[in-house]
């Protein structure tokens, strides 16, 4: 498994958008980024001029989500 990490919407929408279409099978999007949060980025991708730009699943999370998935906090 390779990941790839985006510091913020705006990087993660030209990471996929320089990528080979098909190099990533899945996206996790923080919904609360800087420069651009993940519900933007998203509907950025899905307008990309790309097959599968609109079929890649994301999964759209908040940071807490993730969090407290992780240790369990609530």
């Amino acid at each position: 498994m390779i990941v790839t990490k985006a510091w913020n919407g705006r990087e993660a929408v030209e990471i996929f958008e320089n990528s080979e279409p098909g190099y990533f099978d899945v996206i996790l999007m923080n919904l609360m980024m800087p420069k651009m949060g993940g519900l933007e980025a998203t509907r950025r991708i899905r307008k990309m001029d790309r097959e599968d730009a609109k079929s890649i699943p994301i999964d759209i999370k908040t940071i807490l989500a993730v969090f407290d998935q992780v240790f369990g906090t609530s």
